[in-house]
C-alpha cells in the first residue's frame, strides 16, 4: 500500500471517528435529561404509594439507565442508524392513537390485557405487534410486570415509560386509569406538534448545515474530474495532506455545531 493512499485512508478513519465521538458527546446532556426524568417518575410513583421496591426491581426505567463509555457508543451508533430513529418516528406518531383506543376499551369495560389485544389487532406496525406482543406473554403466563419492561423496551420512547408507570401505579392503588392515559395521550398530542413546528422554524438551519457540509466535497470531486493536475500539489505533497486533514476535520466539527444548533430536544 502507497504512503500516499494509507494517509488517505488513515484521514478518512480518523474523520469517521471523530464524528462518532461528537455525536455521543453530544448527546450526553439528552442522557442527562432521561436520568432526571427516570428519577422524577420515580418520586411521583413513590408519592402515588407505589413501593419503590415494586418499581425499581423492575426494568421499567432502562432506557434512561446507561452511563458511561457503553452507553456513549450505542448513542452514537443511533445517531448513524436511520432506520432506528425512523422506527422511533413512526411509533411516537402512532401511540397517541394506541392510547386512545386503549381508554375506550377501558372506558367499555374490557381490562387491560384485552384492550392491548384490541390495539394488536386494529393498529398497523410497529405499534400493533408490538402491544400484541405484550398481551400474548401475559396470556402464557409472564409476569405483568416482566410483560410492561419488554413492551416499552420495544417501543423505547418517554411515551412508553409514562404508559408502563401509570400502569403499574394502578395496579398498586387503583384509580380511574382511562382519565390517566387520555391525559397522557393529549400530552404527547401536543409534544408532537410543537416539535413539528419546530422542525419547520429550523428546516432552513439544517438545509444550511447540510449544504455547507457537502459543498466543499463536492468542489473537490468536480475541480478534480474537470482538471484533474489542478489539485496534485494539494494530494502528493505532505503539506497538502495536513491541509486535507485540517480542512476534514473543521468540516466535521462545524457539520457537529450546526446541527447542534438546529437541534432542538422537546
Amino acid at each position: 500500500m502507497s504512503p500516499l493512499l494509507w494517509t488517505t485512508l488513515s484521514v478518512a478513519a480518523a474523520a469517521l471517528a471523530l464524528m462518532l465521538v461528537g455525536f455521543a458527546w453530544l448527546n450526553r446532556q439528552r442522557l442527562e435529561t432521561d436520568r432526571q426524568v427516570a428519577e422524577r417518575m420515580q418520586q411521583i410513583a413513590a408519592s402515588a404509594g407505589v413501593s419503590a421496591a415494586g418499581v425499581d426491581a423492575m426494568p421499567v426505567l432502562r432506557t434512561a439507565s446507561g452511563t458511561g463509555w457503553r452507553s456513549l457508543w450505542q448513542t452514537a451508533l443511533s445517531f448513524v442508524s436511520l432506520r432506528q430513529r425512523r422506527h422511533q418516528r413512526r411509533v411516537e406518531a402512532q401511540f397517541p392513537d394506541a392510547l386512545d383506543m386503549l381508554v375506550n376499551a377501558l372506558r367499555a369495560g374490557y381490562a387491560v390485557p384485552t384492550a392491548m389485544e384490541f390495539i394488536g389487532h386494529e393498529m398497523p406496525a410497529p405499534v400493533g405487534p408490538i402491544f400484541q406482543r405484550c398481551h400474548d406473554e401475559q396470556r402464557l403466563g409472564v409476569d405483568p410486570r416482566t410483560a410492561l419492561a419488554n413492551l416499552q423496551d420495544r417501543l423505547g420512547t418517554i411515551d412508553a415509560q409514562m404508559l408502563v408507570l401509570a400502569l403499574l401505579i394502578q395496579r398498586e392503588t387503583g384509580g380511574n386509569l382511562a382519565e390517566i392515559l387520555g391525559n397522557i395521550a393529549q400530552i404527547i398530542r401536543e409534544r408532537v406538534e410543537f416539535r413539528n413546528q419546530v422542525e419547520v422554524l429550523t428546516a432552513e438551519s439544517r438545509l444550511s448545515a447540510t449544504v455547507l457540509t457537502v459543498l466543499p466535497l463536492l468542489l473537490f470531486v468536480v475541480i478534480r474530474v474537470l482538471n484533474p493536475s489542478y489539485l496534485n500539489s494539494l494530494i502528493e505533497t505532505r503539506a497538502g495532506l495536513q491541509m486535507i486533514l485540517y480542512a476534514v476535520v473543521s468540516l466535521g466539527m462545524g457539520t457537529i455545531v450546526l446541527r447542534r444548533m438546529a437541534s432542538i430536544e422537546v
